[in-house]
Order: structure tokens, then sequence, then C-alpha cells
């Protein structure tokens, strides 16, 4: 409700059309590798009229980067001084770029324990709507071009590179691996901060290891490893 629902009580304006047209939601929790309870209320996307949504020629697909791009990056000959840090951005969807105007879309939760339903007006994109992640890569690939001057790869689109800076930034959704030197990470990092509420910076090192797409990365003294198990 910070972000992007306007509840629409019994009294609202909206109410008859969002009891209408609101596609349902649901709670899901999750344990993270790490031990943390996560809980995140989603869409049931597969529920949505994507024509009335988005309209008939909206494009869905979105970029990720492959994973032989992080590899390239992670395992880079003659590292030197070059640090690897992860910048994960928090519910990234949520800070998307609000709808074009005339989108209106509606989602409606059950309270789970009086069973009453919350009807929510949307502004932006949720977790478990399709135009979701299309919708933040629109939001982000551009800041990262226009406000921090960065060249966006043309065969690899969720790769970005700081020509001045020689810094590499690869995203995956709303988890960014950045490689380059440590002033230059922070840059980045604190560029990030101005733009979207993130999380605090990871860094790699000989005592920390990084967790990045199901994957640890671990340093000692000589050399860098990746493990998947």
């Amino acid at each position: 409700q910070s972000t992007i629902l306007t509840k629409v009580g019994p009294d609202h304006p909206d109410r008859a059309t969002a009891e209408r047209e609101a596609v349902p939601g649901r709670f899901l929790l999750d344990i993270k590798r790490g031990g943390k309870f996560k809980a995140r209320g989603v869409k049931q996307g597969f529920k949505e009229d994507r024509v009335s949504a988005d309209g008939p020629d909206f494009i869905y697909y979105s970029h990720v980067a492959k994973l032989q791009s992080v590899r390239m990056s992670i395992f880079r000959p003659n590292r030197s001084r070059r640090r690897l840090a992860i910048k994960d951005v928090k519910t990234a969807f949520l800070q998307s770029n609000s709808y074009e105007s005339g989108t209106v879309k509606y989602i409606v939760f059950v309270d789970p324990v009086t069973g009453e339903k919350e009807y929510y007006r949307q502004s932006g994109p949720i977790y478990g709507e399709p135009s979701a992640p299309v919708r933040w890569e629109d939001t982000l690939a551009p800041y990262l071009v226009n406000a921090c001057d960065f060249t966006r790869g043309l065969n690899e689109p969720s790769a970005f590179h700081h020509s001045i800076r020689d810094l590499v930034t690869l995203l995956y959704v709303d988890d960014l691996l950045l490689d380059g030197d440590e002033n230059d990470i922070q840059w980045a990092a604190e560029a990030m901060d101005e733009g979207f509420a993130c999380k605090d910076t990871e860094w790699l090192t000989q005592d920390a290891k990084l967790d990045y797409l199901g994957m640890e990365i671990s340093q000692d003294a000589d050399f860098t490893y990746l493990s998947m198990q």
C-alpha cells in the first residue's frame, strides 16, 4: 500500500467496478536458504484477461542475464583490483513506473483470519502479474542508461557497461551483479539507492560469500570459486 495499492472500501466509488474486474490475489510463504521467512502477496496472473488488462499488442518478453555472461564476469582473467558485489532491489516490481494513462487494474485478497474480501486499485504492476517483469525492465534499464551513463548490451541486453569507469553490471530481474573497482561499485550502489529502495550492498571477500541466482560465489587469496551444490 506504500507503493501501488489503494484500498477500495465498501463506500469507495470504484467498489462495484472492483468487485466485477478484480483478479484474485494470494499470500505465499517462502523460507529462504539463509533461514529467513518471507511472505508476499501476489496476483494470480493466469486469471487476468491480458487483452483487456494490457492491450492486444502488449509484448510480455523480458530479458535476464545469461549464465555464460555471469560466468564470464566472475571468472574474468587478470581481475587484479576488481571486486564483485551484489545489489538487490527491494520488492522491485512494486517500484516500476506507473501504468500508462487509462490503464486501471484491481486485485482482491481474502483476509486469512476473517475471510473478508479486501479490494485494491493498482497504479502499477504487482508480483504474479504477466506484465510485471517487462514493466520492471522498462523502468530499471532506462535509469541505468540515462541517469547513470551505462551503455546497454545489444547481444546481451541485461549487461551494462560504464566505459569511463570500466564497470560491468549484470541484471537478473532485481538482482544486480557489479564487477569493477571498489570505488566505482560504491558509486553505482549509491546511484541505485538514490533511484530505488534497495538492500545493503553485499561484497565478495575471503570471509564473506555471495549467494547469486542459486550459486555460491567464494574467494580465497588465489582463486574465485562458483558452486551450485
